[in-house]
Order: C-alpha cells, then structure tokens, then sequence
C-alpha cells in the first residue's frame, strides 16, 4: 500500500473519533483526552531530543498540564500569550537554522518541548471550555488540517520556491499560499456554520494556518537534528504524535489570543 493511501485511510479513521472527543465529550472528559496527547507527544520529543527517562518526562510535562488545568489558579490566557510568545523566539530560530552548529542543552531542549506541548495543551482547553467552545475548538483543528492537506496539495502541484531549504526542502511558499487559502475557506464555513461574521473568523484561521506552519517546522529542526523522518510511528502515513500535531501546538495559542482580542 502506497504512503499515500496510509495517510488518508489513517485520518479517514481519526477524523470521526477525534470529531466525537471535541464536540461530544464534557470539558473535563476533553481534558482528560487532551493529557493523554500531550503525554504522546511529550513522550516522543524525549527520544527526538535525547532526554531520558521518557517516561518520566512525558509524565511531568502532562502532569503539568494537568495541574494547571485542574487547580484553576493559573491565569490561563497568560499561557496562551506565553505559547505566542514562544512561537515567535522560535520562529527567528528557525529563520537563523542552517543545519550545522552545536544543539541546544539537554536542558533547553527539556524546556523547549514543554513550551511546545503545553502552552497549546491549556490554550485549546481553554478555547473548549468557552462559550461556543467545542464548535470552536473544532474549528481549529479543521483549519489546521486544511491548512495541512491545502499546502500539501498546492506544494506538490505549483510548488517551486523552497520555505525553509535547511529545515525542510520540501515546503514551499506556493504549499504555504494553498494552505492559508484553505484555511480561509475553512474559517469562513465555520462562520457560516456558527452564525457569526465571516471577518470574525477568517482571520483568526489566517493567522491559525501561518502559525501551524511554524510548529511544523520546529518540529522539522528536531527530527533532522535526531536524524529521523518521523518522530513515531503510531499513525501509519503519518508518523508519530508530534507529526499530526506539530502545527496545532503552535496554532492553538494563536488561536486563543486571536478569539479573545
């Protein structure tokens, strides 16, 4: 079977279960879910990033998460603004990489993979325990998977001016054109859907879409520093945890901020 088929028959498969889990579950079932993931993908950093035990790891940085969650104390809109915040000190990362250099420590990479996880982790509970909150969380995730499939289909087809050549060649700004494009169409259908203002909406998906794109490619940074093409393989065509959500750790706090402004 072709790694393309895979990679539809796995999301043919995701997409019901995960539409359930957002818009069926209760906030604190959501949650729960949501700890879960971010267990995953903390338990696969450690291995990209060479910090063990990743038991241990992925435990801590969920059970965070967890807390925060479940103490309430926390502001937690700061953790969206502290998750953009990141974003953007990883950003001018990915702009200053060019594939040669030392790697950060074993501590900064400890700290920039909870950064990564759980920032995203409380902004999309947050955003799920809102008014209008699963319907907007889904949302989200609809933006950041069309922004995916619409980049991935326009890179292929028009693709011709390389993204980020040193982090991945493969992306280009004519996959990154498709992909706003598709977000866009995504953000204005859940306007329709939701009865709200398409130029509510709209934007929130452009800035989501932009944002994915730079969690895909901090994760790329990762994955060429540990010399692998996946960080997993959980999701057949897909990867790993961090490979499915690598856009949406960045997007969710964007996400939130943009909504709450």
């Amino acid at each position: 079977m072709s790694e393309t088929r895979r990679r539809w028959l796995t999301a043919i498969g995701l997409v019901p279960i995960v539409s359930v889990v957002v818009l069926a579950l209760p906030s604190i079932a959501f949650q729960a879910a949501l700890l879960l993931v971010v267990a995953g993908g903390a338990w696969e950093w450690s291995r990209l990033s060479g910090i063990a035990p990743a038991p241990v790891y992925a435990a801590a940085t969920a059970g965070t998460l967890g807390l925060v969650l479940l103490s309430g104390a926390a502001p937690q809109g700061g953790f969206a603004w502290m998750g953009v915040a990141w974003w953007l000190a990883a950003l001018a990362a990915i702009v200053r990489f060019r594939g040669t250099g030392p790697a950060p420590g074993r501590p900064a990479r400890a700290l920039a993979g909870w950064l990564v996880l759980v920032p995203a982790g409380v902004a999309l509970a947050e955003v799920h325990a809102g008014p209008d909150g699963p319907a907007l969380a889904m949302t989200l995730l609809v933006v950041v998977w069309a922004a995916d499939t619409g980049a991935w289909f326009t890179g292929r087809r028009f693709g011709r001016v390389r993204l980020a050549p040193y982090v991945s060649p493969g992306k280009t700004w004519e996959g990154v054109a498709g992909g706003i494009a598709a977000a866009s169409a995504a953000g204005a259908a859940a306007a329709w859907w939701l009865g709200r203002s398409w130029a509510e909406l709209v934007p929130v998906a452009v800035l989501a879409s932009g944002a994915s794109v730079v969690g895909d490619l901090y994760e790329s940074i990762a994955k060429r520093r540990a010399g692998v093409k996946d960080s997993g393989r959980l999701l057949p065509g897909h990867g790993g945890v961090l490979d499915r959500i690598d856009g949406l750790t960045a997007a969710a706090p964007v996400y939130a901020v943009a909504l709450a402004w």
